[in-house]
């Protein structure tokens, strides 16, 4: 069904699920790892497709967010989570 699936944000939700839950994807000790790893990062203001000005974001979305690349730290991260959603 996700063969072809782009990042196109109409085609993923049409397509998928808004949320899944797996029991046992992390060790508890991992989770640990993974909000201390993250715990150290700045969070940064979240933005909108097409927004001009901070304040028309903040009509529609006040969170904070930070994304993470695949690194040598957080490569077991990435390829624990490839696992689980193959």
């Amino acid at each position: 069904m996700y063969k072809n699936l782009t990042n196109n944000t109409y085609e993923r939700a049409t397509k998928t699920h808004e949320y899944v839950w797996w029991n046992s994807a992390f060790t508890s000790e991992e989770i640990y790892n993974i909000q201390n790893f993250c715990e150290k990062e700045e969070l940064e203001d979240s933005t909108t497709i097409g927004s001009t000005s901070k304040e028309q974001v903040e009509e529609v979305r006040k969170s904070k967010v930070k994304f993470f690349n695949k690194t040598c730290e957080t490569e077991w991260i990435f390829d624990r989570f490839n696992k689980v959603i193959t």
